[in-house]
C-alpha cells in the first residue's frame, strides 16, 4: 500500500511538472494596456496567448509593433484578401461579413458608426493584403490605432491568438469569435 501511495504521488508529480512546462512552451500570459479591444478586453487585462496559432479572421492576436511592443487586435483580413468598409458594413473579397463580437456592445448606441468608410487602397496603398500580412482592427474601432493607421501586420510580428481573460478573475472568460 506504502509503495502504492509512493508511485501515485510520483505519477501526480510528473503530470504536474509535465502540464507546467507544455503550459510554459505554448502559451503566454500578457497585460492588455489601452482601451482599443473594448468591450472584448479591458485596461489591465490579464490575458492568455497560445503562441503556435494558426490565425484565422476574426482572432484576437497579440503581435510586436515597429517598437516591440506587445500590441493586441482582431483579425479583419487575411493574405491576398481586399477590405473594405461601407456604412458599418465589413466587406472582405466583395462580400459582406458579419461580425457578431460588435453587436452585443452598447458603444456603437453611445458613439455612433463603429468607423468611417475605408477602404484598403486607401489606408495601404494597396489593392490586396500582401502575402505574408493580416489586416488587423481593434473593437473600439473609433478609438483604435490599428491596420488603418500603421498598415497590414506581418506574419513575423504575431506573438500568439489570445485564447482567454485570466484576470481579473471576474472577467475570466474565453475569448473567441
Amino acid at each position: 500500500m506504502n509503495k502504492t501511495k509512493r508511485i501515485l504521488k510520483t505519477v501526480l508529480l510528473l503530470s504536474v511538472v509535465l502540464v507546467l512546462a507544455v503550459s510554459l512552451v505554448m502559451f503566454r500570459s500578457i497585460e492588455i494596456n489601452g482601451s482599443s479591444m473594448v468591450p472584448t478586453l479591458e485596461q489591465n487585462d490579464r490575458v492568455l496567448a497560445n503562441i503556435y496559432p494558426e490565425v484565422e479572421r476574426f482572432d484576437v492576436i497579440v503581435f510586436r509593433d515597429r517598437n516591440d511592443q506587445p500590441v493586441v487586435k482582431r483579425v479583419i483580413g487575411l493574405p491576398g484578401e481586399t477590405v473594405r468598409y461601407e456604412d458599418d458594413q465589413l466587406y472582405v473579397d466583395g462580400e459582406p461579413i458579419e461580425e457578431p463580437f460588435l453587436k452585443d456592445s452598447s458603444l456603437q448606441a453611445v458613439r455612433g458608426s463603429w468607423t468611417s468608410d475605408f477602404s484598403l487602397e486607401e489606408v495601404i496603398d494597396q489593392t490586396t493584403i500582401p502575402s505574408d500580412s493580416y489586416f488587423v482592427l481593434g473593437d473600439n474601432r473609433r478609438f483604435s490605432l490599428d491596420s488603418r493607421v500603421y498598415g497590414t501586420v506581418p506574419e513575423e510580428a504575431v506573438i500568439g491568438e489570445v485564447i482567454m481573460v485570466l484576470h481579473p478573475f471576474n472577467r475570466m472568460a474565453l475569448v473567441h469569435d
